[in-house]
């Protein structure tokens, strides 16, 4: 838990392991247009500015939006 909201880390090749069936490009592909829509909020809260593995959390207003 980070800012009050739950949040997941991964690489796009992690997040490959998850989804076998996809390629990576089409994952990342994917993240960044539900990052785009706001489905998706991302962040970075890893300790060293070097590792750009990124957060990802669900913001759930926006799917209740688009779902109405």
């Amino acid at each position: 838990m980070i800012e009050g909201k739950k949040w997941i880390y991964n690489t796009y090749k992690d997040w490959k392991v998850h989804f076998p069936f996809l390629s990576e490009s089409t994952i990342k592909r994917t993240m960044q247009s539900l990052e785009k829509e706001g489905v998706v909020i991302s962040n970075n809260f890893n300790p060293y500015k070097m590792d750009k593995t990124k957060w990802y959390t669900i913001d759930y207003e926006v799917i209740d939006n688009l779902v109405k």
